[in-house]
């Protein structure tokens, strides 16, 4: 866990997830109109807010994956998810 490239990793999974939680969040008043999403009167705090909060729980998840999980040392991974990982278990 005190490895750079766990911090990337993590890193990587947090903006990942706050990507997807604001883009779900913000079309999700598109789906009943499918006009697409009015971005002048969108809830931009609440949006950025599930955003935040998707990355903290994608950090903690890396952490317990670090901490619990069956991947390899160092790697923020819950489960040995390439072949070589599970190979060298």
């Amino acid at each position: 866990m005190w490895t750079r490239a766990f911090w990337k990793g993590s890193s990587e999974r947090a903006l990942r997830a706050a990507a997807w939680t604001l883009t779900t969040t913000l079309g999700g008043p598109a789906i009943g109109g499918a006009l697409g999403v009015d971005v002048l009167h969108v809830g931009w705090r609440d949006a950025l807010s599930f955003a935040v909060g998707a990355a903290l729980l994608s950090l903690l998840a890396s952490v317990a994956g670090n901490t619990l999980g069956t991947g390899p040392a160092g790697s923020a991974s819950l489960v040995a998810d390439r072949p070589t990982d599970a190979a060298n278990r």
